[in-house]
């Protein structure tokens, strides 16, 4: 049985870090088949499309910059409720290896504002979530795919 799709980027510095295998293994150890994967350094232009949902917000140009500062990779992922399970899989652990709650009460996971907190993480942008409004496909980031 399918489960649902999902797109995780892992970003510039995780990516120059080499940290791309193991962030991979980690996901892949959580249950998540990889669909489609690409290394892609961004331009100016596909970065602002792609975050354009967050041009009125403060930190878009930065964000812009940040994406396209290095090669990023792009992944479709799959895995029954694949948004749910991508939002645990991601959560950064506190020593005691309990979760660390955000101020809306849910877990803490990598959002585009923290991105200079918390580098080398893998960000996540959710293709078929109800919160994003965002359906169907990744666009220009899912150009290989595996069966």
């Amino acid at each position: 049985m399918a489960g649902t799709r999902t797109l995780t980027i892992i970003k510039p510095d995780a990516f120059g870090a080499h940290k791309a295998g193991r962030i991979l293994a980690h996901l892949e150890g959580q249950g998540f088949t990889l669909k489609a994967a690409r290394v892609m350094h961004m331009t100016t232009e596909q970065a602002g499309k792609f975050y354009e949902v967050h041009a009125e917000r403060g930190f878009f140009g930065e964000l812009v910059e940040f994406m396209t500062s290095g090669p990023c990779m792009p992944m479709v992922l799959e895995k029954a409720d694949a948004v749910a399970e991508l939002r645990t899989a991601i959560v950064r652990k506190a020593p005691s290896g309990s979760c660390s709650p955000n101020r809306r009460g849910g877990t803490r996971f990598m959002r585009p504002t923290r991105m200079k907190m918390r580098p080398s993480k893998p960000h996540s942008s959710f293709l078929s979530s109800p919160e994003s409004g965002r359906s169907g496909s990744p666009g220009p980031f899912a150009t290989y795919s595996r069966k």
